[in-house]
């Protein structure tokens, strides 16, 4: 059992609805100390902070927000234009509302902290380290994340005795999941844990040969965000996962491939029929009968891959939390506390149970007995699917 004499908490996710939220006031990376922490469009990126209410503060959330990303010229500059704050922090607020696990209520996650959120605009998964000129933009996720946990050792003093819980959702989980075992390194003096929601993509090629499945995006993104550059056990791509993967180190940004190279205890959450993954797959609601069956097929995949994981996880120490519902990457919304597998667990009571003992490996997992569409459509526990977004 650990002791948490004072936490760090870094964690990645995305925002869906909102709870009660905390007040967060925006602080740009100085430039001087920081120089590569850029935004796409290459403006400062930089930090919202709510201050503890304490002089000497011992717990710290850091969040990294989710977003997707872009992959080639054309998806970068569409993006560019109809997600400009994703990529560009010249419209940025001085204040905002961070929400979700932001608001829970139990040890580690106290008044007695500082929360920060580091708002997304790399488009790489936090994964890049290149000034594309080719394509016409920076990739700097990496950069980010690291000014980030600099500022925050630096600031704060974090050290011996602390505990840095560093994970996310979507793609914050993406970037927090290719990051944890350096920040494990980074803070060598404290103990480290993962919350990681929603990373977990899964290998299962498009109904239509047309769309760029989620495998084929990943690969484009490890050719052109420099990727390579930040490879070698600097955080992204650790040596051992490279080996694994020779002429296919791409693989190593993946959620199937690289959760099983994860060395530092974590719980890792997904729902069964992952609403981002399946939209990535071409499916729009309502689904016709050939999308139901692909539904069904791809929660059976996820049904596997959280098998797989478990048999093979050694004397790793792993929580495990999926829902047998139809959403994804709702730990900084409402729903974080609502929806629940049928004994009622939320992800907020899952959570609380990975922090409560982080060191035993917990199966917490439900699935779908009767498809997608019995499943998602009745009610009982998941979203509807009209608000499962």
């Amino acid at each position: 059992m650990i002791a948490f004499h004072s936490i760090v908490l870094l964690f990645l996710f995305s925002c869906f609805g909102k709870a009660f939220g905390r007040l967060a006031r925006f602080e740009s990376f100085n430039t001087t100390t920081y120089p590569l922490a850029k935004c796409n469009d290459g403006s400062d990126a930089g930090i919202y902070f709510a201050n503890s209410s304490s002089s000497q503060p011992t717990n710290f959330m850091i969040y990294l927000s989710s977003g997707g990303w872009c992959y080639d010229a054309k998806s970068c500059h569409e993006r560019f234009v109809t997600n400009h704050e994703l990529m560009s922090s010249t419209g940025w607020g001085s204040e905002r509302d961070v929400q979700g696990i932001f608001d829970s209520d139990y040890e580690p996650l106290n008044e007695n902290s500082v929360w920060v959120n580091v708002p997304y605009c790399s488009s790489d998964g936090w994964m890049g380290n290149l000034d594309n000129e080719e394509i016409g933009f920076e990739f700097r996720g990496h950069e980010i994340v690291k000014a980030t946990l600099e500022l925050v050792k630096e600031r704060w003093n974090v050290g011996k005795g602390d505990t840095v819980i560093f994970g996310g959702a979507s793609a914050g989980a993406r970037g927090a999941m290719v990051h944890l075992d350096m920040v494990a390194d980074f803070f060598k003096d404290s103990t480290v844990l993962g919350v990681l929601d929603s990373p977990l993509w899964v290998d299962l090629n498009p109904p239509d040969e047309s769309t760029v499945g989620l495998l084929d995006q990943t690969q484009k993104v490890y050719e052109v965000t420099g990727v390579r550059a930040v490879s070698g056990g600097d955080g992204v791509i650790t040596d051992d996962c490279a080996e694994s993967f020779l002429e296919e180190e791409f693989k190593c940004l993946f959620g199937q491939y690289r959760i099983p190279f994860i060395k530092i205890p974590h719980i890792l959450i997904s729902a069964e029929f992952d609403s981002f993954q399946l939209g990535q797959d071409g499916l729009q609601l309502p689904y016709s009968p050939s999308e139901n069956e692909f539904a069904d097929e791809f929660g059976d995949q996820m049904h596997r891959v959280f098998e797989g994981l478990m048999a093979n996880m050694g004397d790793k120490h792993i929580t495990f939390y999926s829902q047998p519902c139809y959403n994804h990457a709702i730990s900084m919304g409402s729903s974080y506390f609502t929806s629940a597998t049928s004994n009622g667990m939320t992800l907020n009571d899952a959570v609380r149970t990975f922090l409560g003992n982080p060191l035993q490996s917990q199966d917490l997992t439900e699935y779908c007995e009767v498809g997608f569409d019995a499943c998602t459509a009745s009610g009982t526990f998941c979203p509807s699917l009209s608000t499962a977004w």
